[in-house]
C-alpha cells in the first residue's frame, strides 16, 4: 500500500508558478496535474530534469500508467528523430565526397614550369652523384673486406695443414710459461706456426725471425690474444733458422727482439735433418 505524501512536499512552488500551474495540487484538476507531468515527461526524455524534479516524476510514474505510456511514446519519437538525423548527416557526407571526387576529376593538370623541371633535373643529378660516390665507397670497402677474408681463409688452410702434417721444432721457454703441451712450434718449407697455450686475453706477443747468426731476416709478427690460446703464423723466408717469441714493450719498433723473452725455437731443414746420422 502506497502512502500518499502531501503535494506541497513533491512540487516546488516557484517552479509551478513559473510554468503557470496551480500552486496547490489539492485544488488542481486531474487534467492540470497530467499537463504538469506531461511537461516533466518531455524534459525527462530529453535528460533535463533536476535531481529533485526527477525524483518527483519517477515516483509519479510508479502510479500512473498514462504517464508511463507517454514517456515510452516520447522516447520512440526521440529515437526516430535521432535515426533521421543520422541518415541525413550520412547522406550529406556522401554527397560532399562525391562532389569532391567530381571536382578532382574535372581539374586540368597544368604543365610544369621549365624552371621547376630544370630544378628537378639538378636535384636528380645531385642525388645520382651522391649515390655513385656511395656505391664506389661501398665497393672499395667490400673489396678490402673480401681481400681480408680471403687472406684469413688462406692462413686458416695453412694452419690446418701444419697441424695435420706437423713437423715440430725444439723450443725452450725461459719463463716456463710455455714449457709443455699443448704449446708448440710447427713448421714446413713455407711457414712456421707458433702455438701459445695458457695466455691471458688481450696479451700481446711478437715473433721475431732470425738466421743462424741471430740476425733479423723479416719483420716481426705481432698478435693479440682473444682467448687463452694464440696462434701466430710466420712465413718461412730464406735463411730463417730461429724464432724468438717475446712480450714486446709498449711502442717497440724494429726487427730486434724487445720485451720479455718467453720462447725461442730452432728450425731445421729437412735436408739437414736427413743428412744427420741416426742415433746409435
Amino acid at each position: 500500500m502506497v502512502t500518499e505524501r502531501p503535494v506541497s512536499a513533491l512540487i516546488r512552488v516557484p517552479a509551478t508558478r513559473e510554468r503557470g500551474y496551480p500552486t496547490s495540487m489539492d485544488s488542481a484538476s486531474d487534467a492540470d496535474r497530467h499537463r504538469y507531468y506531461e511537461a516533466l515527461a518531455v524534459t525527462h526524455v530529453l535528460g533535463g530534469l533536476s535531481e529533485s524534479d526527477g525524483r518527483v516524476f519517477r515516483s509519479h510514474l510508479l502510479d500512473c500508467p498514462q504517464c508511463r505510456a507517454r514517456v515510452g511514446e516520447l522516447r520512440r519519437i526521440a529515437n526516430d528523430l535521432a535515426d533521421v538525423e543520422r541518415d541525413e548527416r550520412r547522406m550529406r557526407a556522401a554527397k560532399a565526397v562525391e562532389t569532391k571526387r567530381r571536382d578532382d576529376d574535372d581539374e586540368e593538370i597544368e604543365p610544369e614550369e621549365p624552371q621547376v623541371a630544370s630544378r628537378a633535373s639538378r636535384v636528380g643529378l645531385l642525388i645520382g652523384m651522391v649515390l655513385l660516390v656511395g656505391l664506389a665507397s661501398w665497393n672499395f670497402l667490400l673489396r678490402d673486406f673480401t681481400a681480408g677474408l680471403q687472406r684469413q681463409l688462406g692462413e686458416a688452410d695453412i694452419e690446418r695443414d701444419l697441424l695435420i702434417n706437423d713437423q715440430e721444432a725444439q723450443f725452450v721457454s725461459p719463463t716456463g710459461q710455455f714449457s709443455s703441451e699443448p704449446s708448440k712450434v710447427l713448421y714446413s718449407d713455407s711457414h712456421a706456426l707458433v702455438v701459445l697455450d695458457g695466455v691471458k686475453e688481450n696479451e700481446i706477443y711478437a715473433v721475431y725471425s732470425q738466421n743462424a747468426e741471430d740476425d733479423a731476416v723479416n719483420d716481426p709478427i705481432v698478435g693479440r690474444a682473444e682467448s687463452d690460446r694464440l696462434t701466430l703464423l710466420v712465413p718461412r723466408v730464406p735463411g730463417l733458422r730461429r724464432l724468438v717469441v717475446t712480450r714486446p714493450e709498449a711502442g717497440a719498433e724494429g726487427r730486434a727482439p724487445s720485451g720479455t723473452l718467453v720462447m725461442h725455437a730452432t728450425l731445421v731443414d729437412q735436408a739437414s735433418a736427413d743428412a744427420e746420422p741416426p742415433p746409435r
